[in-house]
């Protein structure tokens, strides 16, 4: 797993390539956002429609939840 760094990188200054690094975790950071956001609209999805067979007022405190995000 030694690999090592491509031709182009060496040619950065060390400044640059700390950029790229960082702005790959910020993406990372992104998409792990990006999926717990469908997560939790999934979640709410799935519990709304067990209240609503139920008939239980969990739609209102799930609409509360989500207008305070």
């Amino acid at each position: 797993m030694d690999q090592k760094p491509p031709k182009e990188w060496k040619q950065l200054s060390h400044p640059s390539k700390t950029a790229i690094i960082t702005q790959i975790y910020i993406a990372r950071l992104d998409l792990f956002f990006a999926d717990l956001d469908l997560f939790i609209a999934r979640f709410e999805s799935s519990v709304s429609k067990l209240a609503n067979n139920y008939n239980l007022p969990i739609r209102k405190t799930i609409d509360k939840i989500s207008d305070a995000r």
